[in-house]
């Protein structure tokens, strides 16, 4: 089988096995996501654990300075964005 078509057949299984993400506002489904095995949920966990080490490395001026530029970096995108998102995480308008 042509590589292609080996990884067309692989997305279609995993299209198949996709669960539907609900917005719990509207009851209505605004993606997909795939599933995730214990495997890789490790690698992410392990990579969490990484980063909030590196994390606590850092002084507290280091720190604070990236949070104000997330800070700033969020109050200079559309709102609206963030809001809709919110919405949808918590199922509350």
């Amino acid at each position: 089988m042509p590589a292609r078509s080996a990884l067309l057949l692989r997305s279609t299984r995993l299209a198949a096995r996709c669960t539907d993400v609900i917005d719990p506002a509207t009851r209505q489904c605004v993606g997909r996501r795939a599933p995730v095995n214990a495997a890789e949920t490790d690698r992410a966990l392990s990579a969490v654990t990484v980063a909030q080490s590196d994390w606590k490395r850092g002084d507290a001026k280091t720190r604070a300075a990236v949070l104000h530029d997330i800070e700033n970096r969020i109050e200079a995108a559309d709102r609206s964005t963030v809001a809709v998102l919110m919405t949808r995480e918590t199922g509350q308008p």
